[in-house]
């Protein structure tokens, strides 16, 4: 453990002039980097990340030339990169330490040409993953803490996320950390991609960890709850009971509790999908049922145009549209029309940069092909194509 004393104005200046070289020089652990909170922690060692922070032992950042410092930096985030806090399952801290620093001392030496402390482990010299290197080690030995000794390369280590009280994560827990995480890295490469920076390598290798493993219908289900408001209003009756003398409210307020499936109509999205999509919809509305108002949907069909249709069932979407591709004009529609919608689905194959200003309400983009160029501004991402 490192034990030369340190100032904490020093220790932050240095971090920040290693920072600045990071983002001037390396895109995608910049991108990155700027979201994970520095935290000094004494007692560490060296350094480590759980994903939500990045911890340095002071004393560890003063022994560091600027060049190793750089390397650390972006030895940590590429821990964050390659999902390794989320990755360990199972398996031992120290053996898995050097496995997933086997990964990412290839990216930071090789593809990055940065340094790295003395006595760091070798990089792979194939694209392997961790889990390819991991060497279980024998009962009751060298299988770590998760603590300051299990960074053997002495670079930086990672630990398991975990939830703010120090319990495990459910399994929904590490769901959602997964797909915010894959969703992060996805726009740090398509940032490092527009920089013209980002190592071939290191594409290779984490686009197989991008792939979302939590199927479609459950990120939207859940997107529905979260988002969802059961609010009525009595200034637009249900159009059920028009004839009759009962007045009752609809679902589609004016002014809040709206839900708005909109659709690109470039012609790339066939009609099972979308019947789909707007099935799984409308059951997430079931619940205006129950107190008698069935539940109905806004969708916007658009190219460079919205076309809007309002249904009760699934088998009456009828597409319009099928020229050019643009997103702004559904946001724009809706702004125009003073909708303040509880949530906003999108469905597209992602061709397409017009996104314009960032709505207040949650938009959820279901993509139905892969799209590695795809990098809106707001809002989740969704795949059809894994069940």
């Amino acid at each position: 453990m490192a034990t030369a004393t340190w100032n904490e104005t020093e220790v932050n200046q240095k971090l920040d002039a290693a920072e600045a070289s990071v983002l001037f020089n390396h895109p995608f652990f910049a991108y990155i980097l700027l979201r994970l909170p520095r935290v000094l922690d004494p007692s560490c060692g060296t350094a480590w990340t759980d994903g939500r922070v990045i911890a340095f032992d002071p004393a560890f950042v003063m022994k560091l030339s600027h060049p190793e410092l750089c390397g650390v930096l972006c030895h940590e985030v590429g821990h964050v990169a390659a999902l390794h806090h989320l990755r360990m399952e199972e398996r031992k801290p120290r053996p898995w330490n050097i496995a997933c620093d086997a990964e990412i001392n290839a990216w930071v030496l090789n593809e990055e040409g940065l340094a790295l402390p003395k006595g760091c482990v070798p990089p792979m010299t194939e694209d392997k993953a961790a889990e390819d290197v991991y060497v279980e080690p024998p009962p009751g030995q060298g299988g770590g803490s998760g603590g300051q000794d299990d960074d053997p390369g002495g670079c930086g280590g990672v630990r398991p996320m975990l939830n703010p009280d120090g319990s495990q994560m459910s399994e929904a827990q590490q769901q959602q950390a997964q797909e915010e995480a894959r969703q992060m890295v996805t726009q740090a490469m398509n940032h490092a991609k527009a920089a013209g920076k980002l190592p071939a390598a290191l594409e290779r290798q984490l686009g197989p960890l991008l792939e979302p493993k939590v199927p479609w219908r459950e990120i939207l289900n859940r997107f529905m709850d979260a988002h969802v408001k059961t609010d009525y209003s009595y200034a637009k009756p249900n159009r059920r009971y028009s004839e009759s003398e009962i007045v009752r409210p609809s679902l589609h307020s004016r002014h809040i509790g709206e839900v708005i499936l909109a659709n690109d109509t470039s012609g790339s999205i066939d009609q099972d999908t979308l019947r789909e999509i707007a099935s799984e919809m409308l059951g997430a509305l079931e619940l205006y049922a129950e107190r008698g108002t069935p539940p109905t949907l806004q969708v916007l069909w658009c190219d460079t145009k919205v076309y809007p249709q309002e249904i009760e069932d699934a088998e009456d979407l009828r597409p319009q549209g099928g020229g050019g591709t643009a997103f702004s004009p559904v946001f724009e529609w809706v702004k125009e029309h003073a909708l303040q919608p509880a949530a906003l689905v999108y469905t597209t194959d992602g061709y397409c940069s017009d996104f314009g200003p960032a709505p207040e309400y949650p938009v959820l983009w279901i993509l139905t092909q892969r799209n590695a160029s795809f990098a809106p501004p707001f809002g989740e991402i969704a795949y059809t194509l894994h069940e």
